[in-house]
């Protein structure tokens, strides 16, 4: 799975002539039913043909931009390579598409952008982390969220604990086992060790100046990040390891087992157990803020939070919302005057409308700010969008 990063949300709104096609629907990854996906997509494909109507376009203008898409219905390879959810974009330009590690509501937006709040699970920051693996044969860094890790290719990264070292056998080099458990935890050490102490400490120097290594080569790629870091190795490294690390939001927290006997989903599942929690308290503080803020909003003065859409959506535009909070699976159509500044949250079937709750979702991301798609029961507010203001 592809998780979707910035650049890819910016070309999405660079994009500059619509109208723009976007399709969403559940699949089936496996079995019988899985003759049910290219008919779920030749349905949205008519529902996509129906709003096109509404464009001034014709008949051969219209059909080229589903051709693209009407191929795919038959396209044996396509389809044996799906998710539980795909994401198809269409416009007079390319098509693109994202098999999706969660279930999505079918759904068909023609308009004069891409609706992507559907896509927004895999982008926001309120569930991403990187994970270092201190494997002693091949040092990774990933990038994670709750539904994937992936690997991301740092070329100065040192590859190997035991090239780095010059030793033969580094399992030799070690010469220790860990007492206590070996599934996760604190970086709390309880290692035993066999040989001279002097040799102890020379291991020791040795692999602190190789984490320092680690840890400048890391500098430039995670130093405008906030993400949390959390280590996958032997317990013995952890307290080592911190001693060398510069990047201040090192998770308190770390896999302590070997990367290499480990599959990526095992690591994955490992990581996402001790930072659940965390990215859940996050979210918790966040909210806990706003209603706190909120009431300052009765005592005269600028706004401090807002959750009416007029008051948003323009805020959103001009980079001031962190963090916003915005209802799962929710649509406010209307339309938005970024010259004046004024929503219209009643559009009918202008060709300019737009999902009001996606368009303030994707400009506060623009702007560096945190999104919390969140269930009715975990948002602040009554209302579908909640925002604590910047200034």
């Amino acid at each position: 799975m592809k998780i979707v990063i910035k650049d890819e949300i910016r070309h999405f709104l660079r994009q500059a002539s619509g109208p723009f096609i976007s399709l969403y629907t559940d699949t089936y990854r496996s079995g019988p039913e899985t003759r049910q996906n290219p008919v779920k997509l030749k349905n949205l494909l008519k529902e996509a043909e129906k709003q096109l109507a509404d464009f001034d376009l014709d008949e051969n203008a219209r059909e080229k931009l589903l051709q693209p898409a009407r191929k795919l219905v038959d396209d044996y390879d396509f389809w044996q390579h799906q998710d539980n959810g795909l994401a198809l974009f269409l416009s007079r330009d390319e098509i693109r598409h994202y098999h999706l590690p969660y279930r999505v509501n079918p759904l068909v937006v023609v308009a004069n952008e891409f609706h992507l709040k559907p896509l927004l699970p895999l982008y926001t920051r309120d569930d991403q982390y990187f994970l270092l693996a201190l494997d002693q044969h091949r040092i990774n860094l990933y990038e994670g969220n709750r539904y994937s890790i992936r690997k991301k290719p740092i070329p100065e990264l040192p590859q190997s604990l035991a090239e780095a070292l010059q030793y033969d056998d580094f399992e030799k080099l070690l010469n220790f086992h860990v007492a206590g458990p070996g599934g996760g935890g604190g970086h709390q050490h309880n290692a035993v060790y066999h040989g001279q102490g002097g040799e102890k400490d020379q291991r020791r120097d040795q692999l602190l100046r190789f984490f320092r290594t680690i840890d400048k080569a890391l500098h430039d790629y995670l130093r405008d990040s906030k993400k949390p870091l959390i280590l996958s190795g032997v317990e013995y490294y952890f307290p080592i390891y911190e001693e060398a690390n510069s990047y201040p939001h090192l998770f308190e927290k770390g896999i302590q087992r070997a990367p290499e006997s480990m599959t990526e989903s095992e690591l994955h599942a490992k990581a996402w157990a001790i930072l659940e929690p965390h990215f859940r308290e996050v979210q918790n503080r966040a909210a806990e803020r706003y209603r706190e803020l909120s009431l300052g909003n009765n005592g005269g003065g600028a706004l401090k939070t807002a959750d009416q859409f007029e008051d948003v959506v323009p805020a959103a535009f001009q980079g001031r919302v962190d963090p916003l909070f915005a209802l799962r699976d929710h649509q406010q159509w209307g339309a938005f005057d970024e010259t004046n500044l004024e929503v219209e949250t009643d559009a009918g079937k202008r060709n300019d409308r737009k999902d009001l709750l996606d368009y303030a979702a994707l400009r506060t991301l623009q702007h560096h700010g945190h999104v919390f798609l969140v269930s009715r029961e975990n948002m602040p507010e009554e209302s579908p969008v909640a925002a604590i203001l910047r200034y």
